[in-house]
């Protein structure tokens, strides 16, 4: 008669062992989907975008306006600049400013852009002898800002996403400068 009254209780303990077995598979599954979705939130940085700062080491930078154009008019007759029809200026209007506590050179930095599976890397703006454009080694003082325009000059074929990286940034730091066509 004991055998027979222990038999029920021998079932309900299986039962148990399986469902916290289960449960605890469960879990473990879940953990293991979690990490990996963390891993790929941190290893595709979120950069920032036309409008939106980016804070480098001495500097906040903030791209304001961005257009591809064929010719630029800097006001300056002189300056003045129009590119034949295999290439065409990406110009974007940017502001820094100086977050440290002494002066700091501004660099111009590089445009990024990926098309037909390879990166390219354009690290020299053109030299554009007109007020609002250029760095020309200038020193920004702490708490201070200088917005101007940089100009680019890119070969027509290429397009993609463009992004800039401000001079003296970290290698991951860089603003969206959108889709260039």
């Amino acid at each position: 008669m004991s055998t027979t009254a222990n038999r029920p209780g021998k079932k309900s303990g299986i039962g148990k062992v399986i469902l916290i077995v289960t449960v605890i598979i469960i879990i473990v599954i879940g953990v293991i989907v979690n990490i990996g979705r963390n891993k790929d939130a941190v290893s595709k940085p979120a950069y920032p975008t036309v409008g939106q700062i980016l804070k480098t080491g001495h500097f906040e930078v903030t791209v304001n306006k961005v257009e591809v154009v064929q010719s630029l008019n800097t006001g300056s007759v002189v300056a003045d600049i129009t590119v034949g029809d295999d290439s065409k200026l990406l110009v974007f209007n940017v502001t820094y400013k100086n977050i440290d506590a002494e002066s700091r050179l501004i660099a111009d930095g590089e445009i990024h852009i990926s098309y037909n599976g390879k990166d390219y890397n354009f690290d020299r703006p053109e030299t554009i002898l007109a007020d609002g454009y250029g760095l020309f080694m200038q020193h920004l003082k702490p708490d201070s800002a200088k917005t101007f325009n940089q100009v680019y000059l890119l070969p027509k074929e290429v397009t993609g996403i463009a992004y800039y990286m401000p001079g003296r940034a970290e290698k991951e730091q860089k603003i969206v400068l959108g889709e260039i066509k």
